[in-house]
């Protein structure tokens, strides 16, 4: 983080989102901000709207050459303010609920079988296709794990 701080302090970039992003990167080294992360890496998304701009001008031909450069600083001397930032993030705090909650008893049931979807008055022939869609669709899976077993070598065929 010494290198990171240092290098922060040495530059003076001309470039709006990169003078941002220098003055944001420098908040979070002083403890003033953290840095925003995702499984322990940087999340480029919430950065970015941290400092009002996309994600893609970190990278590529989008962004101005200072930006980027002092995105790949922190990408490689930034572990150290990576990890305090992790863990001086603090949980949201949840809400209590007041609300009964429901049991399973309590849910209504969602009743899928053809039975069911005479009540909704659909027309005989179409309870037909249903039932022979959902046939091939049993026997294609079967039929698929067939291929899958010959491909593999666990059935041998003669």
């Amino acid at each position: 983080m010494n290198s990171l701080h240092r290098y922060l302090t040495s530059i003076n970039p001309s470039n709006p989102k990169a003078q941002r992003l220098r003055g944001y990167l420098l908040d979070c080294i002083s403890g003033k901000a953290t840095l925003p992360t995702y499984s322990g890496k940087i999340n480029s998304s919430a950065l970015a709207t941290k400092i009002n701009c996309d994600r893609q001008a970190f990278y590529g031909h989008r962004g101005s050459k200072e930006l980027k450069d002092i995105f790949s600083a922190l990408l490689v001397d930034g572990q150290e303010l990576i990890t305090a930032s992790a863990s001086a993030s603090t949980p949201r705090p949840q809400k209590a609920n007041t609300q009964k909650t429901r049991t399973q008893e309590d849910k209504p049931r969602k009743n899928k079988s053809p039975e069911s979807r005479k009540k909704r008055n659909i027309p005989s022939d179409h309870l037909q296709l249903l039932s022979t869609i959902s046939q091939l669709e049993l026997e294609l899976a079967r039929n698929q794990q067939l291929r899958m077993d010959v491909l593999s070598g666990k059935i041998i065929v003669l």
